[in-house]
């Protein structure tokens, strides 16, 4: 072989070479990239939690052969508010990523100056929110219009004042069906507002007894009308568990049976100003009280369909691309000490959003077991 053909050969080797090693030193493959960012996510949320309050629990037994056996459970006190994946390391072996986990103690709700160290999220995200109107029984005669009327520009009011508080969209709200049947063949797919509920009443104020012959009087009496205004905010873990109450608030209002004898809109003016007092009082009251709250938005699936969707629209605050954390509504903080428990944690990203939906895809983690429930955390 000659000289230069040696010479050919060899450059012809080395370029093969080369470009095999810029193959295998090419960036891992973006599934790899996502399966990285989760683990960080996790190892975050573990190590986050030894700084909270934990329990140790440690039994030992002994089996028919006389060997001995030990176990030690871990219980901490926190609970997973937010993830934040603040950047990207890359030290030249493997890639990390610092992630910033906010945990809190889960009573946190029995101590209202702890509320105040709460961060805002980086943008406002909004739950849905189910409203919820009801009249008591105790109006009669002239009384149940009015009350009506009153309790209807309450809920309007009550609407207008989620939107300004940045935390909750308003959700129609529909009512369950007495049966699991019924259920699945009457109720809409969106028929779950996604676990929050506000529920308005509207009583006349105890204590007060009218005249028996208020229902058939033909004009008012000269007696003061006093009604109180009730809102009860709860929120529900699941879709087929109770509603657990997160806030309350009530005012009464004075009405002047003249006044409301008038033409509804005259007779509610005098009534708009405290009704609008009571109302902000009761929002802020709410703000207060959840602003600690994680913001979980439920995932939804039908059968035959793997998509996952969650309830939020439009209207929520998520944006395409947004990452977010899945995991069982009833996990934190239950075992989060535990390494296995963090196994089913999944990483998804936001596809599209629609009015009441928005569809989101896995990027990493195992498959959702289809039993049981789910909640998206956004990053």
């Amino acid at each position: 072989m000659s000289i230069a053909l040696r010479l050919l050969t060899r450059t012809a080797a080395l370029a093969s070479l080369c470009c095999a090693t810029a193959v295998w030193s090419q960036a891992p493959t973006p599934g790899a990239v996502h399966e990285q960012q989760l683990q960080a996510i996790r190892q975050a949320l573990l190590e986050a939690t030894l700084d909270k309050p934990t329990q140790i629990i440690s039994s030992a037994w002994v089996d028919d052969r006389g060997a001995l056996h030990e176990s030690h459970e871990f219980h901490s006190q926190a609970e997973v508010r937010g993830v934040r994946v603040l950047s990207y390391l890359n030290d030249g072996e493997e890639p990390k990523a610092r992630v910033s986990a906010e945990v809190l103690p889960w009573n946190w709700r029995q101590h209202p100056t702890a509320q105040a160290g709460c961060a805002a999220p980086p943008r406002p995200w909004r739950l849905p929110m189910a409203i919820v109107a009801q009249l008591d029984s105790g109006f009669s005669g002239q009384q149940k219009a009015s009350a009506q009327s009153l309790l209807s520009s309450a809920q309007t009011e009550w609407r207008s004042l989620l939107l300004q508080a940045e935390r909750w969209t308003p959700a129609q709200w529909h009512a369950p069906a007495p049966n699991t049947y019924l259920h699945a063949l009457q109720s809409p797919p969106d028929a779950d507002a996604g676990g929050w509920m506000t529920l308005i009443t509207l009583r006349p104020t105890p204590g007060l007894q009218h005249p028996w012959y208020d229902p058939i009087t033909p004009w008012p009496t000269a007696a003061a009308w006093r009604w109180t205004l009730e809102l009860q905010v709860g929120q529900r873990a699941s879709a087929r568990g109770e509603f657990k109450p997160a806030s309350r608030h009530a005012f009464e209002l004075t009405l002047d049976p003249l006044a409301m004898a008038q033409p509804p809109s005259l007779g509610q003016q005098s009534l708009l100003k405290p009704l609008l007092q009571g109302l902000m009082q009761a929002v802020q009251q709410l703000q207060g009280q959840t602003r600690c709250e994680p913001v979980q938005f439920r995932v939804r699936r039908h059968d035959g369909h793997p998509a996952l969707r969650l309830q939020a629209g439009q209207d929520s605050g998520l944006r395409p691309g947004d990452r977010v954390l899945l995991m069982q509504p009833g996990w934190v903080p239950g075992r989060l000490l535990d390494p296995r428990s963090a196994e089913h944690l999944a990483l998804a990203e936001v596809v599209q959003t629609g009015q009441r939906h928005t569809e989101i895809r896995q990027l990493a983690g195992p498959p959702l077991a289809h039993q049981g429930e789910w909640v998206a955390l956004p990053l």
